[in-house]
């Protein structure tokens, strides 16, 4: 009962597995990334909005919340809302492709 890890579909090595190829150094332009995000109904008043992303982006600061991620090979990354949007706006589309590619959907 051993897993070995063949690739990682990142854009750079991970630090946890650095020895590991990325999919693109193996001829396959894939890359993929989970993300997290918080998110809040459409309309919220404005401090409050202000509010939670000012608490968001310290906590996401923290070195308490910052090595644990890193420490699981995820890069924490804080973008803001406007990032995020851009990001999300490319994501699906990116995604469809990738899985399409796959074979894991309809083309």
């Amino acid at each position: 009962g051993r897993v070995r890890v063949l690739a990682v579909m990142a854009e750079a090595r991970m630090t946890t597995y650095p020895e590991v190829p990325t999919l693109r150094e193996c001829g396959l332009d894939w890359v993929y990334a989970n993300w997290f995000a918080l998110v809040a109904p459409r309309g919220i008043p404005a401090p409050v909005r202000a509010a939670l992303l000012a608490a968001a982006e310290r906590a996401h600061a923290r070195a308490d919340v910052q090595e644990p991620m890193r420490a699981r090979g995820i890069v924490p990354v804080w973008d803001g809302p406007e990032g995020f949007a851009r990001f999300a706006a490319g994501f699906g589309e990116t995604s469809a492709v990738l899985l399409r590619e796959l074979g894991l959907a309809k083309a």
